[in-house]
């Protein structure tokens, strides 16, 4: 079974005897989001859904995060079993390379939602070479409940550059 995390520093902690400090001020960190991307999804004896994302890049003194903010929309009302899974992946890349790749694990939020419902999927803050240019991106996958089918992919156009 695959386990979210959505994950935010608000104050200062030590684990296994290394402190992380709390440096992520609002009004200090940069962010580069790409614009937002749709993808209908037509199911089964059921209202058709448009699922939207975008992944988007931030920085702070020298400190990294990717995220994508996710929404789903449908003009039916009321909750339902519309997904069998559904996740959002996210990356933050350098050059086409991953660094610490995060899964959020939003069954439960889309199906128990009525007609629209957002979020935000996002790794921790890390702390990479602060010379270099960041982007964000990620996949949605989803498996629509009695499609009789496999899950489906969607990926996401990453985000703009930005640098630490």
């Amino acid at each position: 079974m695959r386990k979210s995390w959505i994950v935010g520093i608000t104050a200062g902690f030590t684990l296994v005897g290394f402190s992380v400090p709390a440096f992520a001020q609002e009004e200090s960190t940069l962010t580069n989001c790409a614009s937002w991307q749709s993808n209908s999804v037509a199911l089964p004896g059921k209202p058709d859904v448009t699922l939207s994302a975008r992944p988007c890049i931030l920085v702070n003194a020298g400190h990294q995060k990717a995220e994508i903010q996710w929404k789903q929309h449908s003009d039916s009302v009321g909750p339902g079993t519309r997904w069998d899974e559904m996740y959002v992946h996210v990356n933050l890349e350098h050059n086409d390379d991953a660094y610490s790749p995060t899964n959020c694990y939003i069954t439960s939020d889309v199906n128990a939602a009525g007609n629209d419902v957002s979020g935000t999927c996002a790794m921790a803050w890390k702390s990479y070479n602060s010379s270099w240019y960041y982007t964000s991106d990620g996949l949605i996958e989803y498996d629509i409940n009695n499609d009789g089918k496999a899950e489906y992919y969607w990926s996401l156009h990453g985000s703009p550059s930005l640098k630490s």
